[in-house]
Parts: structure tokens; C-alpha cells; sequence
């Protein structure tokens, strides 16, 4: 959980069935437009922590 109010964000995502988010630059403009929003700044680096 998240230490604090907005401290963290999140989005749901659509699975492939397979071992892939679907559609993964939609799920990443998604996440990143609620971030702004919440003013959360994500890291620089949460693509390659996410598509791990």
C-alpha cells in the first residue's frame, strides 16, 4: 500500500492471454496522464520496470 495519499497510482490493464500487457503504449499514456493529474511523478525509467 501506499505510504500516503497520492503517493501511488495505477490503471488497469488487458492481458494478451499470453505473457504481454495488450495494447502497452495505450496502458503507458494512460498511467502516465492519471500520474499528472494526481501530480505523482513517475520514475524515468517505469516502461522498462513494467515490461519486465
Amino acid at each position: 500500500m501506499a505510504s500516503k495519499p497520492r503517493s501511488a497510482v495505477f490503471t488497469t490493464v488487458l492481458w494478451d492471454g499470453g505473457s504481454k500487457i495488450a495494447d502497452f503504449p495505450r496502458h503507458m499514456l494512460r498511467l502516465r496522464n492519471h500520474a499528472k493529474r494526481l501530480r505523482i511523478e513517475l520514475p524515468d525509467n517505469i516502461e522498462q520496470l513494467i515490461s519486465r
